[in-house]
């Protein structure tokens, strides 16, 4: 239960549907973190060479490389999630017809007397009547004495 009583309800449907909004904002962030990195290859350095521009783009450049990594993370993780969302709905489908097969029983049409498996069995399909001494009476059978 959640915490305000209500039962959690996974909707397959819900999920399919919602799944390719992590692929196309994937593939913006993507595009953009593309553009990002175009933009400032062509800035190159213009900061300058002097040792303030130097002091710059020593702490500047491990910066960006931390945030072109983080933004391809991104993308990936994002374009992960609709994969995933995808295998939840249909593993959430697999399991409710597993679950509704384990406690749906089919009708049985012949009753307890249904024929044998095999369909060599002459006798009615079931247990046997309980005997009174056994299968033979006291003192009879195999190994047994006469009366």
């Amino acid at each position: 239960m959640g915490d305000n009583g209500k039962v959690l309800n996974i909707s397959a449907a819900d999920l399919k549907a919602s799944a390719p909004t992590f692929d196309t904002q994937s593939e913006k962030l993507r595009r953009a973190a593309a553009t990002l990195k175009e933009r400032l290859d062509a800035l190159g350095a213009p900061w300058g060479g002097d040792e303030q521009g130097r002091t710059f783009g020593d702490a500047y450049a491990p910066h960006r490389e931390s945030v072109e990594r983080a933004a391809g993370i991104l993308v990936a993780g994002l374009a992960g999630i609709h994969q995933s969302m995808n295998d939840m709905a249909d593993g959430h489908v697999d399991n409710e017809a597993a679950i509704e097969g384990m406690f749906t029983k089919a009708p049985d049409p012949y009753g307890p007397f249904a024929p044998s498996p095999s369909g060599n069995d002459p006798a009615p399909y079931g247990p046997l009547p309980p005997q009174p001494y056994g299968p033979f009476p006291p003192g009879e059978g195999p190994g047994g004495g006469g009366r």
